[in-house]
C-alpha cells in the first residue's frame, strides 16, 4: 500500500506493481518485477567481477570521495564513480573473485577543472611532485612547509588536499584496509601546526627528493596513494582528476588470465559446486 500523497510527490511503498519512491528530490517509480531471474552466463559472471569490486572499493572510502565527480550531486557521483570505473575495470580486466573485499585497483577516484597533483607510487612511499622548491633532502616537518610544497605546484592558500595512502597487502584475500591512511589538511603556509597536529595518526615527514615530495613511510610497504585537492571558488566546489596509484605486482593479482578466469568462474553456474569443472572433458580426472 502507498503511502503519502501522489499528487504531491510524497508517495511511497506500492500500488499493484507500480513502487514509488523519492530520489534526488523527486518522485520516481519503477515496475516491480516478481519473479527475478539471476542469469549466470560468461558475459554477467564478467560483468559482476567487475561490478562488485568497484562498489567494495567505494564502501569505506564514501566519505572521503562524496561528490567527488566536480559539479555532481553525492548520489550522481556515486552513480559515476561506479559507471566509470565499471568500464575501466572491463576494459583492464581488473577481475576479482565473489566475496572479495576491499581490493585497490587504479580506479578514477576523482574527476574536475583543477590541475591533478602528480603523485607517485613506489613499493615504500609516496612521492609528489613540486618542483625546485626545496634544497634536496630537506625535511618537511611542519603544516607551512608541506603547504609551501603545495603552493610550489601551483595550488593555493585555503586548498583542501587529501591523502590516501596503504600498505602492500600479501594476496586478494589480504586485509588491505589495515593499513590504509586516510587524511586531509587545509593549505596554510603561515600555520604554526607540526604534521603530527593536522595529520594525526599518520607518523611521517616528507623529504624533499629529486623534485619531489617523498613521505617517509608509516608502513612497511606502500601498495597505493592517492592525493586530491579541493577548491571552493565562485560559489562552488572544484576538485582535481585523480586517480589511484597501484603497485604493479597488486594490479597482477587481478588482471592476470589466471585470475580472471577464477574471478569469472566464482560467478557461474558452477560457484560453490564441490568440482566445478566440466566432466565429459575429463577434468575430473587425475594423473
Amino acid at each position: 500500500m502507498a503511502k503519502g500523497n501522489l499528487l504531491l510527490g510524497t508517495a511511497g511503498n506500492s500500488v499493484g506493481d507500480v513502487v514509488m519512491y523519492r530520489r534526488e528530490g523527486a518522485q520516481v517509480s519503477r515496475v516491480r518485477v516478481r519473479k527475478i531471474k539471476n542469469p549466470k552466463t560468461d558475459a554477467q559472471s564478467l560483468q559482476r567481477a567487475a561490478f562488485s569490486p568497484v562498489a567494495k572499493f567505494y564502501s569505506p572510502l564514501a566519505v572521503v570521495l562524496e561528490r567527488s565527480f566536480e559539479g555532481l550531486s553525492k548520489m550522481k557521483s556515486y552513480n559515476k564513480f561506479l559507471k566509470t570505473n565499471i568500464d575501466l575495470a572491463r576494459a583492464n580486466g581488473w577481475l576479482l573473485p565473489k566475496g572479495t573485499g576491499f581490493f585497490p585497483l587504479p580506479y578514477q577516484l576523482s574527476k574536475g577543472t583543477l590541475e591533478p597533483v602528480n603523485c607517485v607510487q613506489q613499493r615504500t612511499f609516496m612521492k609528489i611532485f613540486v618542483g625546485a622548491a626545496f634544497t634536496e633532502n630537506t625535511t618537511l616537518s611542519t603544516h607551512a612547509l608541506l603547504s609551501q610544497a603545495f603552493v610550489s605546484a601551483g595550488y593555493q592558500n585555503g586548498d583542501i588536499v587529501t591523502l590516501i595512502l596503504g600498505g602492500m597487502g600479501a594476496g586478494v584475500n589480504s586485509d588491505w584496509l589495515a593499513n590504509m591512511h586516510v587524511g586531509q589538511f587545509e593549505i596554510d603556509t603561515e600555520s604554526a601546526k607540526t604534521l603530527a597536529e593536522v595529520l594525526p595518526g599518520w607518523r611521517l615527514n616528507f623529504v624533499a627528493d629529486g623534485g619531489y615530495i617523498r613521505q617517509t613511510a608509516p608502513i612497511d610497504e606502500t601498495g597505493f596513494c592517492a592525493c586530491i585537492v579541493a577548491r571552493f571558488e565562485n560559489d562552488k566546489w572544484r576538485r582535481s582528476t585523480q586517480f589511484l596509484q597501484v603497485d604493479a605486482e597488486a594490479i597482477a593479482m587481478a588482471n592476470s588470465s589466471e585470475a580472471q578466469a577464477a574471478a569469472i568462474a566464482s560467478y557461474g553456474k558452477n560457484a560453490g559446486d564441490p568440482n566445478p569443472l566440466v566432466y565429459l572433458d575429463g577434468n575430473t580426472l587425475e594423473g
